[in-house]
């Protein structure tokens, strides 16, 4: 028989792929990124601090090693500047509580499979699918820890990529900025921090707001920062803004839901005032990156939404008046559009 015509590597790397998650979930739980800052140990010394397995303590180190999550040297172990920035506890960008809602995914083979044959999103007769935590905090059924851990998640998660649009972001000219569906506040937190004269107002589910507040009060930021509960939905928003800021917001919502957040916002600001939308955006074809294609089949299996193309945002927005539309990368996988109303 003839060799095949190609290697299967890619089929290895895609069925190993299921334990890297797992492994650093694992290595969350055992507190190991935070055992080795304090001191660098050997495999020998890990299985007896966590009195774990010799064989597969080895093969589980060389994962975490693999992914880069710790290097080594000579015959030790040591946390590298991922695991310092995102995996340490202690860390404002700590990742603990992404890790800790990974732990409890759904059978991703059987989620997928789900989406694919259900019917049409766009479908009325079809209840809104909403992730579990959000819904309750919708319904005002969600309790504080719910929403806690769920703005826990989302913080960490996007607390970098707010300090990269306060630093790669064109908002010279805004004086008051509304953030809708603003969560903990980390890119009103990122904006006040390098713009000193703008003001800024979150406008977020009740017991949210509470949690934003919180963070705000960490960075003494006060008197530059409010909050307003409301449904951005059903309620009306406050007037008086000339910025408003959708941070990962739209990927979470069919289009006709989109393009009402972005009416609304047309309406509301005056002329001049400029939409920015924070997004994870796919290429034109969308098929790439793999990371986003990836990560908006996780979007659709929680919610009505995907991630969208610059093509499609830009779309969107002129359908709602605004003009002068631009796109800015900002950080990592993440990017800044905008628009002005004329």
């Amino acid at each position: 028989m003839e060799l095949p015509t190609c290697s299967d590597r890619v089929l290895w790397d895609v069925w190993m792929s299921t334990c890297h998650l797992s492994a650093i979930t694992v290595a969350d739980e055992l507190g190991l990124f935070s055992l080795l800052e304090k001191k660098p140990m050997t495999a020998e010394e890990i299985v007896k601090t966590c009195s774990l397995k010799m064989g597969t303590t080895e093969a589980f180190l060389g994962i975490l090693t693999s992914l880069g999550f710790l290097v080594q040297h000579q015959g030790r172990f040591y946390i590298t500047e991922v695991s310092r920035n995102f995996l340490l506890p202690k860390s404002p960008y700590y990742w603990g509580g992404v890790l800790r809602i990974a732990q409890e995914m759904l059978n991703m083979h059987s989620a997928i499979k789900e989406i694919l044959r259900d019917s049409p999103l766009n479908d009325k007769s079809k209840e809104r699918k909403i992730p579990g935590m959000v819904k309750n905090l919708m319904e005002n059924k969600g309790d504080e820890e719910q929403a806690r851990l769920l703005t826990q998640v989302l913080h960490s998660r996007s607390f970098p990529a707010a300090l990269g649009v306060a630093r790669w972001g064109d908002f010279k000219g805004v004086h008051k900025l509304l953030d809708v569906g603003g969560g903990s506040g980390c890119f009103c937190i990122a904006l006040a921090m390098q713009y000193p004269e703008i003001y800024f107002t979150i406008i977020d589910l009740p017991v949210i707001c509470n949690l934003a507040e919180q963070y705000i009060a960490d960075y003494r930021l006060q008197n530059r920062i409010d909050t307003r509960a409301l449904d951005m939905f059903k309620d009306p928003w406050p007037s008086g803004y000339d910025a408003i800021l959708f941070s990962n917001i739209f990927h979470d919502w069919d289009r006709e839901q989109c393009l009402s957040l972005g009416q609304r916002s047309f309406d509301v600001l005056p002329p001049g005032g400029h939409i920015y939308l924070h997004e994870l955006l796919l290429s034109d074809t969308k098929d790439s990156p793999l990371t986003l294609t990836s990560y908006s089949m996780v979007v659709s299996l929680f919610s009505e939404g995907r991630l969208f193309t610059a093509g499609e945002l830009d779309e969107l927005l002129r359908e709602c008046g605004f003009e002068d539309i631009s796109v800015t990368h900002t950080y990592g996988y993440h990017s800044l559009i905008s628009g002005r109303k004329p």
